[in-house]
């Protein structure tokens, strides 16, 4: 009795040394994070955040003898957090950054003078990096975010590099009217650099000189968020002229894209010649002549099949030929099936749901999807039950309709 006494006493005692040493764990590992995230915070690009109106930028940047670098960000910016975990924390790019520019953080939206420096610098997507000099004429700009920071740091480089400034340009390419290489590259600098009234200008006095097939291609991308009309006639006028070799593929792609975006204004929409070039792109993004170039070529072909096969379901149906699209749904939703992916299926669907299209060949999937996800994901469950209940099938959609609401409960506790 004593003895088995001093037995469950000894493991009490040991098990209050063991909780305590584990609490002592717990509160080193605490220290040490908090550590770790205090230098993390130290080692961070010091940028300045205040006195951020155009004329102080402007004095602040003269002052220091270096480039000012503008980082336009945005609340809530993917690309934008990825950068400023992985450059702005990074030490090479922390010593080039704060020993070549004078780093300003501007927050788009943030104020009326954030809103007016954007504006100025014709800053529309996000993370940007505006380069000037300190008279405050701008040098440069590097867009988006992608890679390494080593990689972007180099992208910094050749943005900062005076042969590679606009007015480096400009004069290279206004200095011989024989140079075209010269004047192809300012055009270029000026659409990457967002300067797209002045890049379409420089653009269209190439067009009148020579046809090159990069001259019809990015005019075009210039033109896309200002004028469909030109958009269309410019592709279709390289076309014409056989410009684009191994990129016919992707010119046809864009083309029929444009021509059956339901948000294109009805005047330039036409169903049936956006099929024309949709029947004549291959059966796969992979085997696009131009798919290998590169990786980022790849993402923008994948990007722009995957568009034009969504498109063509409604094409099919505008142009009278609906066995087609219900061939191009079954093949999509038979691909996705053998990948066991339940949400892909939920977002094939909500397309059949928005636009009301091939609902019926849309329900037998919804029930498959289900039973992928063991009916416990909201997103199969929703958009099934709206195509249910869109089709006429209402005890079904109310018995989906009661399956998701558990599934909602039981979301919301996990929370």
């Amino acid at each position: 009795m004593t003895l088995a006494f001093y037995n469950a006493r000894e493991v009490i005692i040991m098990k209050h040394i063991r909780i305590n040493y584990l609490a002592l764990i717990m509160v080193v590992l605490a220290v040490l994070y908090a550590c770790s995230s205090a230098s993390r915070e130290e080692r961070m690009v010091k940028f300045t955040y205040e006195g951020k109106t155009f004329d102080e930028i402007v004095a602040k940047v003269n002052a220091s003898d270096r480039t000012g670098l503008l980082y336009f960000t945005l609340e809530g910016c993917g690309p934008c957090k990825a950068l400023q975990d992985s450059v702005f924390h990074n030490e090479q790019a922390i010593e080039y950054i704060e020993t070549s520019f004078m780093p300003f953080w501007i927050e788009a939206g943030e104020s009326a003078v954030s809103n007016a420096l954007r504006k100025k610098f014709q800053v529309r997507g996000f993370p940007t990096i505006v380069l000037i000099s300190g008279s405050g004429e701008m040098l440069n700009q590097v867009v988006g975010y992608g890679g390494t920071a080593e990689a972007y740091v180099e992208r910094l480089k050749a943005a900062a590099d005076p042969a590679n400034s606009l007015s480096a340009l400009a004069a290279a390419g206004a200095g011989d009217p024989d140079d075209l290489e010269a004047a192809l590259k300012y055009a270029k600098g000026l659409m990457y650099a967002r300067q797209i009234n002045k890049a379409i200008e420089q653009y269209e006095q190439l067009r009148e000189e020579i046809a090159a097939p990069e001259i019809y291609s990015n005019l075009a991308y210039c033109y896309e968020r200002k004028d469909t009309e030109k958009v269309i006639a410019v592709l279709e006028e390289g076309l014409a002229q056989n410009l684009f070799g191994d990129e016919t593929d992707v010119i046809y792609c864009r083309l029929g894209n444009i021509l059956a975006k339901r948000d294109t204004r009805p005047i330039f929409r036409n169903y049936t010649k956006a099929l024309e070039y949709y029947e004549k792109l291959p059966e796969s993004a992979s085997d696009f002549k131009s798919y290998g170039e590169s990786e980022n070529q790849q993402k923008m072909i994948d990007y722009l099949f995957q568009v034009a096969q969504h498109n063509m379901r409604y094409v099919y149906i505008a142009t009278g030929k609906e066995e087609k699209g219900r061939a191009i749904l079954h093949d999509k939703f038979s691909s996705l099936y053998e990948d066991k992916d339940a949400r892909s299926i939920a977002s094939v669907m909500y397309s059949n749901y928005r636009y009301e299209m091939y609902m019926e060949e849309a329900l037998p999937w919804g029930e498959k999807a289900n039973e992928l996800a063991e009916w416990k994901e909201s997103a199969p469950l929703l958009f099934y039950a709206r195509l249910l209940q869109k089709t006429g099938h209402y005890e079904r959609a109310i018995e989906v309709q009661e399956i998701l609401i558990e599934v909602y409960e039981k979301e919301r506790e996990g929370y």
